[in-house]
């Protein structure tokens, strides 16, 4: 028997059995999450297979939210799956048009659809089913990168919702506290809705905290982040549909163009000159390049959900995680740990390190007067507690299970004050003496 529940977050009749099997086109609520996925055809004309990893994450993030809005007696919010199979460029007169493409596509939602069948959600063919204009299709033609293909499903998502409280959100997203993300976001009562997003450190050599758009939700409001956004995505889609230049495949430009252009517009993030210093890959010499970068303005109320999130979202596994160790091997099969809602692998405990402990000085150079204000800033909106667990939980798995890494392990986190500050209170020992005796914590108390 099929539910039609309340609409917009009212209360459930008390003694009403709770459907989590409803199908969601029979969930009134407009609350709505879209989580964005991808998928790219390939040379030998198949398709990229990570997708089909995510299920696990998604339907645990669903069974989740949809637990909590029973808890509250609330309407659970619509959950969206919205997924572009990006076509090969390299196939002479390919297209999204293109048949033999058209063939491909359907295979993969028809499997999509089979192994996701777990999920109380509405799969999109995002391509067909987003309401695309003309220039964002003709921006799209050509566009290999799967960052770029990535940041228009999220953005599209939220114009689409616009007038709608709605969380766009990454599928391997690290939650570590489901209840106190929805108490913040759908939970909040009307006076309190916020537009949000994320701070974050990723990759080391930036040495700064960036504003993300891994985590955003719109409390539907007026002059709220989507209208900024959805006047400067569209421009820019506009001006640069034929431009090849920001169709780069290592090229970010939605994220690094209209993404940021709002942000700045919001005053969520401060715009500073600095350079950065680089081996070029041709003369292996070491080379200073210019560049502008974007640390988030962390005393704005926006970033308050960064607390219920670890730190590492969506962390690809490249050389730029933590250049004190190879990522790849055995480092990348590291088991991971649960914190609270979350298990947390070694990108999480990476940048958490860095949170504690790397280089933010750039972020500094945006702060008047800083004397190292990022650090606190960024740990005032952060929970300590969970971070500093994840830290020594993590780290005395290593030495149980993988002991014999736990000195690259160890020489993840930064040599300077903050690093022997931290290691003095969560290990009872220098940051020396963790590097000379890297199993210290599992053999002394502490």
């Amino acid at each position: 028997m099929l539910f039609r529940l309340p609409k917009n977050g009212q209360e459930i009749i008390p003694d009403q059995k709770y459907p989590i099997e409803c199908d969601p086109k029979n969930l009134a609520s407009t609350d709505g999450v879209t989580i964005a996925l991808f998928s790219q055809e390939l040379n030998n004309g198949s398709y990229s297979e990570y997708v089909f990893k995510e299920e696990e994450n998604i339907r645990k993030m669903q069974q989740n939210f949809w637990k909590i809005a029973k808890e509250n007696r609330k309407t659970p919010p619509q959950f969206f799956i919205s997924v572009l199979l990006i076509p090969n460029w390299g196939k002479k007169g390919n297209s999204y048009d293109n048949l033999e493409y058209k063939e491909l596509k359907n295979t993969f939602f028809a499997r999509l659809r089979e192994e996701f069948k777990g999920i109380v959600a509405t799969i999109q063919d995002f391509y067909v089913d987003s309401n695309l204009s003309p220039d964002e299709k003709a921006y799209m033609y050509g566009l290999p990168g799967s960052g770029s293909n990535l940041d228009i499903i999220k953005i599209r998502a939220l114009l689409n919702n616009q007038n709608a409280r709605h969380l766009q959100i990454d599928s391997n997203t690290k939650i570590h506290d489901f209840k106190e993300l929805y108490r913040k976001t759908f939970g909040a009562p009307d006076e309190e809705q916020q537009d949000s997003i994320t701070a974050s450190c990723y990759a080391f050599y930036y040495h700064y905290v960036s504003g993300n758009n891994k985590v955003i939700y719109s409390a539907g409001k007026e002059n709220g982040i989507v209208s900024y956004l959805k006047s400067s995505y569209l421009t820019w889609c506009k001006e640069n549909k034929d431009n090849l230049s920001e169709k780069e495949f290592r090229k970010n430009s939605i994220y690094d163009g209209p993404f940021i252009n709002t942000l700045l517009a919001l005053d969520l993030v401060k715009k500073v000159p600095m350079t950065r210093t680089v081996r070029d890959f041709k003369s292996n010499e070491l080379i200073t390049i210019g560049r502008v970068c974007y640390p988030a303005n962390l005393l704005k109320p926006q970033y308050r959900i960064t607390s219920d999130i670890i730190s590492a979202v969506n962390m690809t596994w490249s050389n730029t995680g933590a250049p004190s160790i190879n990522m790849d091997g055995e480092f990348k099969s590291l088991p991971g740990v649960l914190i609270g809602d979350a298990y947390c692998d070694l990108a999480c405990f990476a940048n958490v390190i860095k949170k504690f402990t790397g280089d933010l000085s750039q972020h500094d150079l945006s702060i008047v007067d800083s004397s190292s204000q990022t650090r606190k800033q960024l740990l005032k909106i952060s929970n300590i507690d969970v971070e500093e667990q994840l830290i020594v939980k993590f780290y005395l798995n290593v030495c149980r299970e993988n002991p014999l890494l736990t000195k690259e392990l160890a020489m993840i986190i930064t040599d300077n004050e903050e690093g022997n500050a931290l290691t003095e209170k969560l290990f009872g020992c220098s940051l020396q003496k963790l590097h000379e005796t890297p199993m210290y914590p599992l053999f002394y108390s502490f």
